[in-house]
């Protein structure tokens, strides 16, 4: 007697399979484990190529006695599908037991096994050492459309720079993120094709701000941009012919180790369409930094932007309030450790008498993390004007839907039934109270930070 489940077309079994796949490669789980259930599931999942086409390997995976085998099943039975490679391997350790010399040559051997099917490669994302990165054949992955390499120092070799111009080989290449990379940037000017890209630690070429520059402007479609700036601006590469005019890009993400890198960066374009951007870096030391932002979002049209995130900001009164007062469209306001003191949070109180005179009418989410200078009396009258029931009779206003306080040295746990009470409809609290180490006392610089993949995600 079959059941409903054994009724269902082929055709919606396979989409409910793939709801079903880890996010790494387990052969105890799906998809090889429904081969094992009954002839119908078997027949469905074997002639469903897409469920084998994902293969996130790590330490764990290839430490498996029939790895390789198993390798070899996904390949064979992925048909002649593009596949998603994910090699979340560290062969040195780090947080994970070194790899032995049996454990090495199965890993080699995973890595030339996957170099025949390059041709098939749509996306390859890899933290590989200097040795095995040499030895990848990008320039055969012609189908290629996201390229994510990370980088891993042997302990007796360090990153040297890598000439991407193969890159030019691989017209169908969106996405591209090197992270502690050695690799010569000029090669990235030719990848016009680029809609996202992240650079960190890209040595020995030095991030710097005019690099920054140069790319932005050699890479008119870029959407989505991650840069940390390493160094400090060389004065003879300041932009003389106004501001770089940038209108694909949607999503900007700067962090810097120096003061003065945000604000040449950021005199130097305007992006008209920008809906997210994310500063984190100190923004106190160099005062025209704030005022360099103030009028980078006046030049690029503040009526699209609606995720503004700001780290290490040192004090954010008047400052944040003339960014804010300036981008009506801000619905999420994220600040990682700065000082938010009672003045903007008096500012922030709505005020439903004088709705033109308020700032930010849409905010729906606000989060303050490692934050001080503030007490549950300053921003609880933020909250209960805000709320659903204070807002709802305001025309083009939104109430607060979303409050995360966490680890804000001016909080304290008796305050957070009243900071529940205010009908906020998401409230995350995490005083600094709650945060006892176990080696005594409070961990009150554990750092808190929104990471660009956090920012960029839906």
């Amino acid at each position: 007697m079959k059941t409903s489940v054994h009724k269902l077309p082929a055709e919606l079994l396979s989409s409910i399979f793939e709801y079903c796949l880890p996010q790494s490669f387990v052969p105890d789980f799906a998809p090889l484990f429904l081969t094992h259930v009954c002839q119908q599931w078997r027949q469905v999942t074997l002639e469903s190529h897409g469920l084998w086409t994902k293969l996130h390997v790590d330490n764990q995976a290839v430490r498996r006695r029939n790895f390789l085998a198993l390798l070899d099943i996904w390949l064979e039975r992925s048909g002649s599908r593009s596949i998603d490679v994910n090699i979340d391997i560290s062969i040195f350790g780090g947080k994970m037991k070194p790899f032995t010399r049996q454990e090495y040559h199965v890993y080699r051997t995973l890595l030339s096994t996957l170099y025949q099917h390059s041709h098939r490669i749509r996306s390859f994302q890899a933290i590989l050492s200097p040795s095995v990165a040499s030895e990848c054949p990008f320039h055969k992955m012609n189908l290629l459309e996201v390229l994510i390499l990370a980088g891993e120092s042997e302990p007796s070799s360090s990153w040297l720079a890598r000439d991407l111009t193969f890159l030019t080989q691989i017209p169908t290449l969106r996405r591209l993120s090197l992270h502690n990379v050695g690799v010569d940037l000029r090669s990235l000017y030719s990848q016009t094709q680029l809609t996202l890209l992240e650079l960190s630690t890209c040595n020995p070429s030095r991030l710097r701000p005019h690099t920054a520059i140069d790319l932005l402007c050699a890479l008119p479609n870029l959407q989505v941009v991650y840069l940390v700036l390493n160094c400090s601006y060389d004065s003879e590469h300041l932009p003389t012919l106004g501001r770089l005019h940038l209108p694909a890009l949607r999503y900007l993400y700067i962090s810097w180790d120096d003061t003065v890198s945000a604000r040449q960066l950021l005199d130097a374009f305007s992006a008209p369409h920008l809906e997210r951007l994310a500063l984190l870096g100190n923004l106190e030391e160099v005062t025209d930094t704030w005022d360099a932002l103030l009028l980078f979002i006046r030049a690029s049209d503040s009526s699209s932007l609606a995720h503004l995130t700001i780290g290490d900001t040192g004090a954010t009164d008047i400052c944040l309030l003339d960014v804010l007062r300036a981008t009506p469209s801000l619905t999420r306001l994220t600040v990682n450790h700065g000082l938010v003191n009672s003045h903007l949070l008096r500012a922030l109180v709505w005020d439903a008498h004088n709705p033109d005179a308020q700032a930010v009418p849409r905010l729906t989410s606000m989060r303050f993390n490692g934050c001080d200078d503030f007490e549950a009396s300053d921003i609880l009258p933020v909250l209960q004007s805000r709320s659903g029931a204070n807002v709802a009779s305001s025309e083009g206003v939104s109430c607060l839907e979303e409050v995360c306080l966490r680890r804000c040295d001016g909080l304290r746990r008796e305050d957070e039934q009243c900071i529940i009470e205010t009908g906020i409809r998401k409230i995350t609290l995490d005083s600094d109270e709650t945060l006892v180490s176990p080696f005594g006392g409070l961990r009150k610089f554990l750092r808190i930070e929104e990471s660009h993949h956090d920012f960029f995600a839906d």
